[in-house]
């Protein structure tokens, strides 16, 4: 972060450089780019947030199968510890077969 002493130097620099004509324009210039930049940032922050609550979404969806799926084999008497949702689809369709 700039302290007050930097960012005066910087202001002098840029008034010699540029002069007092153009120093408007470029603090506009710059205050576009800290808005536009600002804005491109929401809307990432925004883009991952629905993104990672589709994949909540997705994982919980999963989760409530990975549950019937073992509910349904303990009533068929099969036992679903450790095994995986393929594994245990694969055992419920030989009995029911």
């Amino acid at each position: 972060m700039l302290g007050n002493s930097e960012i005066l130097v910087i202001l002098i620099f840029a008034l010699l450089l540029f002069g007092p004509q153009k120093l408007p324009e470029l603090a506009r210039s710059l205050g576009k780019a800290v808005a536009e930049y600002r804005r491109a940032a929401r809307e990432l922050e925004e883009e991952v947030n629905r993104e990672l609550s589709e994949v909540e979404r997705e994982i919980k969806e999963a989760q409530r199968e990975m549950d019937l799926l073992r509910d349904i084999a303990r009533d068929m008497n099969i036992d679903p510890t450790g095994k995986s949702r393929e594994e245990l689809l694969k055992e419920i369709k030989k009995r029911t077969s």
